[in-house]
């Protein structure tokens, strides 16, 4: 079989992240015009500071339309910008579906996205490269640890996920 590339579903996960990149990138704006009318060296360095936080933010923001999950004969390739998780199929014990339980404490974890390494009450850490925070997650058990994503067509990708690996999941 060849590879087969699927989507991650729709999400408003992008508008929450707009919704904290963009007052940032404001802010640095703002920064910089004082800085060019006053010079004060210190809204020099507060430039660099509101801006480096706002720049992984809008990196993650212009990538997620392009969040997607590759399959092929041997193995799964979750993608979303810089971020890239790649799961031999062989090396999977266990794929279910399922609510997961949202903690505290995680890294980026937004209503209608999870990116990066997830800790949940109910799971611990969890790599997550997923159009939602807990709501309907197919989660990948591996030797390595657990993955969550969230295609477009679940259906789709479990049925070709099964013929890639002779039906055992």
């Amino acid at each position: 079989m060849s590879l087969k590339v699927y989507v991650a579903r729709k999400s408003y996960g992008w508008l929450f992240l707009a919704l904290i990149t963009l007052p940032l990138l404001l802010i640095g704006g703002f920064l910089v015009h004082l800085y060019l009318t006053t010079g004060h060296i210190f809204l020099f360095l507060s430039i660099f500071l509101s801006l480096g936080i706002a720049l992984p933010f809008l990196i993650i923001l212009i990538s997620l339309p392009f969040m997607k999950y590759e399959l092929d004969d041997e193995k799964l390739v979750m993608k979303c910008g810089l971020l890239k998780y790649v799961v031999p199929l062989d090396s999977i014990k266990r794929i279910t579906k399922r609510d997961l339980e949202i903690s505290l404490w995680s890294s980026l974890r937004l209503p209608g996205l999870a990116l990066f390494t997830v800790l949940y009450a109910d799971l611990g850490k969890v790599k997550m490269c997923a159009a939602s925070a807990s709501k309907d997650i197919i989660l990948i058990e591996t030797d390595r640890g657990l993955y969550g994503i969230t295609p477009a067509n679940e259906d789709e990708f479990i049925a070709d996920f099964r013929s890639r690996t002779g039906g055992k999941w």
